[in-house]
Formats: structure tokens, C-alpha cells, sequence
């Protein structure tokens, strides 16, 4: 069973402090290692994404093998090389299928699902969450049924913010970043954070075998330094000098001001 001492292998790498004192030297450099952490943490966004959203082909576990991901579920005791990888993809896909899939899927990997403990209305939720990628500028393929608020489409949608957000890191555009991360930060406390850890345990209690057992973990503890990492990057916005006074975000829910 995965614990926290596995996290480090997910979590982004926090730049360290360097002894400078000029400003004019150390806002770049910090800007520079911002976007980096920012594409890896987009990088671990887009494998738990592709991980939830189907399951992995024999040249997607080849793939998974050599990634962060992979590191840290060969850490948690999943072998992914223990047998052939056309018959590894096989098992995984059975076993998705019996997670995820169908009228007698165990779990059901949507939000709407989970909404008010579990009562939700999949129109309504799977609504709010189409609006806010739209309005968020993002086109995303919808799920599993043809809906947007499955988990490894919400993820994916995190990917795609904290891509953007590297970018505007990159090109020094602190303000940009901060407000990528405001819609980061929205999303999490308004859709994906207030049911990811509770479909995470429910894979964790119904997966027959290590693998998806081990990911939810994974997941669950990768979105919960997320929580975290998430206001702390704004911080390193506002300290950078890119955001002045009440910066009006672009509130995704309705493409206007906040």
C-alpha cells in the first residue's frame, strides 16, 4: 500500500533558495524553475489522466514503465513487466471494465455520480463542468458515455491549465500565470477536489489487483499536495511583482470578471 513516503515520486520538485540578493537576477531564475515544476506537474496531470480515462494498451504500459508514474508504482510493489505486456493489457482491461465500465461498473467515475453523496443529477453536474472547460477556453473529448465530468477528463483538464500556466512562467508573464492558477485553484475547490478522494478509496477498496488499487493512491495523494501547491504558486505570483493590487480574474464559470 502506497504511503506518503511514495509522494515525492509525483509531487512537483519545489525550487530550492538561493543565496542572491539581487532582485534583478532572482526573478528570472524563479520564473524559469516555476514553469519547469509547472510541466511536470502537467506531465503527472496527463498520465494519471490517460491511466483513468482508458485502460493502457501493451505500448502504453511500455510507455508507463518509463515515466515518474511508473517509477513510483514499481516503488508501491506493481511490477509492470510481470508478464507479457499484450497479456498485462489484457488483465488491465478486464479489470477496467469491471471498475469502470458498464451497468455493472463497481464505481462510477464521474462527478455527478458522487454529487451530494452520490445523489447528483448527471445533467446538472456534467453541465456545470462542460461550462466551465468552455468558458475556461479549453476543448477537451469527453469520457467514458460522452460526458466531460469523468475523472480522467478532469485531470486532463488540470493538465492543460498547468501546461498554460508553465507558459506564461516561461515567458515571464507572472500575472498570466497567477491567473491560470486562480482557475486551478476554482476548479479543485468547486469539482474535482470535492470527489477525487473519495472515488480514490472507492477504486482502492474494489480493485482486485495492485495496479488501479496503487494509481488511486497515487492520484489521491499527487491531488492532495495539489491542494496545497496550488495557493503557494499564487503567492510566488503576487511576490514576483506580477500582480498588483485585486487582479480581476476571468471567472470560468461565466467568461466575465470575478
Amino acid at each position: 500500500m502506497l504511503n506518503a513516503g511514495y509522494l515525492p515520486a509525483l509531487a512537483p520538485r519545489r525550487p530550492r533558495p538561493r543565496l542572491m540578493t539581487s532582485a534583478r537576477r532572482t526573478r528570472p531564475r524563479r520564473g524559469e524553475e516555476l514553469a519547469a515544476s509547472a510541466g511536470e506537474r502537467a506531465g503527472v496531470y496527463g498520465l494519471l489522466a490517460a491511466a483513468f480515462r482508458s485502460p493502457p494498451s501493451a505500448e502504453g504500459l511500455a510507455r508507463l514503465g518509463e515515466s515518474r508514474l511508473g517509477t513510483a508504482l514499481s516503488v508501491a510493489g506493481v511490477d509492470l513487466s510481470a508478464a507479457p505486456a499484450e497479456a498485462r493489457a489484457k488483465e488491465l482491461a478486464l479489470e477496467y471494465a469491471r471498475l469502470f465500465v458498464g451497468a455493472g461498473a463497481r464505481i462510477a467515475p464521474y462527478e455527478s455520480a458522487h454529487a451530494q453523496g452520490g445523489g447528483g443529477d448527471r445533467g446538472k453536474e456534467t453541465g456545470e463542468v462542460q461550462d466551465f472547460i468552455e468558458a475556461a477556453g479549453v476543448a477537451l473529448a469527453p469520457g467514458g458515455a460522452g460526458v466531460v465530468d469523468h475523472f480522467g477528463v478532469e485531470l486532463e483538464f488540470m493538465q492543460e491549465l498547468a501546461r498554460r500556466e508553465s507558459v506564461a512562467w516561461r515567458m515571464g508573464d507572472a500575472a498570466a500565470a497567477y491567473g491560470f492558477l486562480q482557475i486551478q485553484r476554482r476548479f479543485l475547490g468547486e469539482h474535482l477536489g470535492k470527489w477525487a478522494f473519495t472515488f480514490c478509496d472507492e477504486v482502492r477498496g474494489a480493485a482486485r489487483g495492485p495496479f488501479y488499487r496503487e494509481l488511486a493512491a497515487l492520484a489521491s495523494a499527487f491531488l492532495a499536495a495539489e491542494v496545497e501547491e496550488v495557493p503557494r504558486r499564487q503567492n510566488a505570483a503576487v511576490r514576483l511583482g506580477g500582480v498588483r493590487g485585486r487582479l480581476r480574474i476571468p471567472d470560468p464559470r461565466r467568461g466575465n470578471g470575478s
